[in-house]
């Protein structure tokens, strides 16, 4: 099985850089987010336009380029998460994680015997479509896939410890704009009650041995949390970096041929 580096990165202290996609459905972006220099994104199955076989060509891609391809779940059911890693995903991240019991499904359903109850399916792309032994590949694919809990709702927070000291936690990764929502301060993500959240967080991950993870759309913002100990980055959507250069590209030039209509009157 292909190994994940993203997951060796982390496990060295090292930070991880990426993004999240939800709109882009050609396999062209894993090459461009790639080329772009980015350690790994995120397809959104939670709110993204994705179903199985787009995400699983984008997937492919993302492999043949080097670039670790992860996806958000649509949610914790066996169904979709066990096909998601049968298609290729190196890690998950399932969103709505508010108990212990449910942490404790997610490991069990991407983690084969004797770890979990994944369903075992040997050859396709999660390992190149290249026959290997049942057992060392349940061994590697156990090692290599990174399970990744969104802590996004209050609920997350106030069992913080009992959520992450289930074995088999790789990332707690904060999701600071639902997780405002929840506090009931939508949208204020430096709020201090958002932001006493994301500390109680960051101190569970230290002493649970789990590394910490945040998505938001400023790089400072990041580079502080990046500062505080996050490792696990993942800077704006391709919609909003598409719709943020569009726009700025729009006014500017827009006001160039303005000048130009004033100048020629």
């Amino acid at each position: 099985m292909r190994a994940n580096k993203v997951k060796r990165a982390l496990k060295a202290g090292q930070v991880a850089i990426g993004t999240m996609i939800d709109e882009v459905r050609s396999p062209g972006i894993a090459q461009i987010l790639a080329s772009a220099g980015l350690d790994f994104f995120f397809v959104d199955m939670e709110h993204g336009a994705y179903d199985l076989a787009i995400a699983a060509d984008i997937i492919r891609t993302a492999r043949l380029e080097g670039i670790c391809p992860l996806v958000r779940a649509p949610d914790s059911r066996y169904a979709p998460l066990g096909r998601i890693l049968d298609i290729g995903a190196l890690g998950l991240m399932v969103p709505r994680i508010g108990s212990r019991k449910q942490v404790e499904e997610l490991v069990a359903e991407t983690k084969y015997p004797p770890l979990g109850r994944r369903g075992c399916f040997i050859t396709g792309a999660m390992n190149e479509y290249r026959g290997q032994a049942t057992g060392s590949y349940m061994a590697e694919a156990n090692e290599e896939t990174l399970v990744i809990v969104q802590v996004e709702l209050a609920e997350a927070v106030a069992e913080i410890d009992a959520l992450l000291s289930v074995p088999g936690v790789d990332v707690a990764f904060l999701g600071p704009g639902d997780l405002s929502i929840d506090l009931g301060v939508p949208g204020q993500t430096d709020h201090p009650r958002v932001l006493q959240a994301i500390e109680r967080v960051l101190e569970a991950c230290r002493k649970h041995n789990v590394v910490p993870g945040i998505h938001l759309n400023s790089i400072e913002a990041l580079a502080g949390w990046m500062h505080k100990g996050v490792r696990m980055v993942t800077w704006n959507t391709d919609i909003r970096v598409l719709l943020g250069t569009y726009t700025d590209g729009a006014a500017r030039l827009r006001k160039e041929a303005l000048a130009l209509s004033g100048s020629a009157s």
